[in-house]
């Protein structure tokens, strides 16, 4: 784990990740007698999976550091807020934005007063909002522009209208002309 600290402070996100899973598989060989030893080791072991999900983050693997997490979360019967703060982390990320308040909110309660989580918060709030609204801009946008389009398939539905009229009447007369040079004219022989 402390490796993994290092190289992830480091900015070695990947084998950051590497070095935590690495951890977390010298744990499934520990058969510790002791129960205080085992919560020692579980802990370590959360701990480590919390970080892998930081560094998912950190990588753009939003799915899996949120896969990360949830087994933390249901390890600990939703006791452990550092793995709700890093799966908000990840639901931010995704703009999924009430899956993230929520896990915040569980944090909070897990841990009253952390300020990391209240600076997340305020920042999901003002994230939320700017997205709301760019999303009533964008439907506006859309809106106006169908408007924009339907407008201009009524004018060109005329105008193809108009013109399809316009062929059928010009064809009409080179039919009647061509008829009337076909007809004998009056003095003429045979």
């Amino acid at each position: 784990r402390l490796m993994g600290n290092y190289l992830y402070q480091e900015g070695m996100i990947p084998k950051a990740a590497e070095s935590y899973k690495i951890a977390i598989a010298y744990y499934e060989y520990c058969f510790p007698d002791d129960a205080d030893v085992q919560d020692e080791l579980d802990s370590l072991r959360h701990a480590c999976l919390c970080n892998i999900s930081l560094c998912y983050v950190r990588m753009g693997h939003f799915r899996e550091a949120i896969g990360s997490v949830d087994f933390v979360i249901r390890e600990t019967a939703g006791k452990h807020s550092k793995a709700y703060f890093r799966r908000a982390q990840a639901y931010r990320c995704l703009d999924e934005y009430e899956n993230a308040t929520h896990d915040l909110q569980k944090a909070l309660q897990l841990t009253p007063g952390d300020q990391k989580i209240v600076e997340e918060i305020a920042n999901l709030k003002a994230l939320s909002e700017k997205y709301g609204k760019n999303s009533k801009d964008m439907a506006k946008r859309m809106i106006s522009s169908k408007q924009l389009q339907e407008h201009q398939e009524e004018n060109s539905g005329e105008k193809t209208g108009d013109s399809i009229e316009n062929n059928y009447r010009q064809e009409q007369q080179e039919q009647q002309q061509q008829q009337q040079q076909q007809q004998p004219k009056g003095g003429e022989e045979k």
